[in-house]
C-alpha cells in the first residue's frame, strides 16, 4: 500500500521518495533519452549497418530488424546502467530488481542478436582461454629462442638479413 506522504494533492510523487524512482529501461520515447545517449546509439546503429551491410541497402530485412532490436535493447540497458550508477545497486540489504529480476536477460539478448548478426569481437579483442594463453606464451618464447640462437650464429646480421637467408 502507497503511503499518502509520497504524493502531493495532485498524485504527483514528492521529490527525494523512495516510490518515485524508476531505472528508466521502459521509456523508449527520444525525448526522454538524453541527445548524447541518442547520437551514441545513433553512432552504434551505423557501425552495426558498416559492419553487416556495408550500405544499408545491402541489408535484408531480417538483418535490419535485428540491428534495430539491438539498438533499442542496448538504449533499455544503458538506462539501467545510468540509474544504477546514479542509485547504488542495493535497496535495502537486497539488490536492485532491475539488476536481479531483467538486466541479465536484456544483455544476454543484445548477445544473441549479435551473434546472429554474425558479429563477432575482432580478433584482438577476444577473450582467450588459459590454455591458448599459455600456447601463446609457449609459441613467444619458441620465437625469441630462435632469434637469440640465430644472433649466436651471425651476430653482426640484422633480422632483414637473416629473414632473406631463409
Amino acid at each position: 500500500m502507497r503511503k499518502k506522504a509520497d504524493k502531493d494533492e495532485k498524485g504527483r510523487f514528492l521529490k527525494g521518495n523512495t516510490l518515485g524512482l524508476r531505472h528508466g529501461g521502459y521509456s523508449k520515447s527520444s525525448r526522454a533519452v538524453p541527445l548524447s545517449v541518442r547520437r551514441r546509439l545513433e553512432a552504434i546503429r551505423d557501425s552495426l549497418i558498416r559492419e553487416k551491410g556495408p550500405r544499408l541497402e545491402d541489408l535484408t530485412t531480417p538483418d535490419l530488424i535485428r540491428i534495430e532490436k539491438a539498438v533499442n535493447v542496448l538504449q533499455i540497458t544503458m538506462s539501467i546502467e545510468a540509474f544504477i550508477r546514479r542509485e547504488g545497486i542495493f535497496r535495502g540489504k537486497k539488490l536492485d530488481p532491475i539488476l536481479r529480476e531483467n538486466y541479465l536477460a536484456y544483455v544476454s539478448s543484445l548477445r544473441l542478436l549479435l551473434r546472429e548478426l554474425n558479429i563477432t569481437e575482432k580478433a584482438g579483442d577476444a577473450v582467450l582461454d588459459p590454455l591458448a594463453l599459455a600456447a601463446a606464451i609457449d609459441a613467444e618464447k619458441a620465437a625469441a629462442k630462435d632469434r637469440d640462437k640465430q644472433e649466436k650464429i651471425d651476430p653482426g646480421a640484422s633480422e632483414a638479413e637473416i629473414d632473406q637467408d631463409e
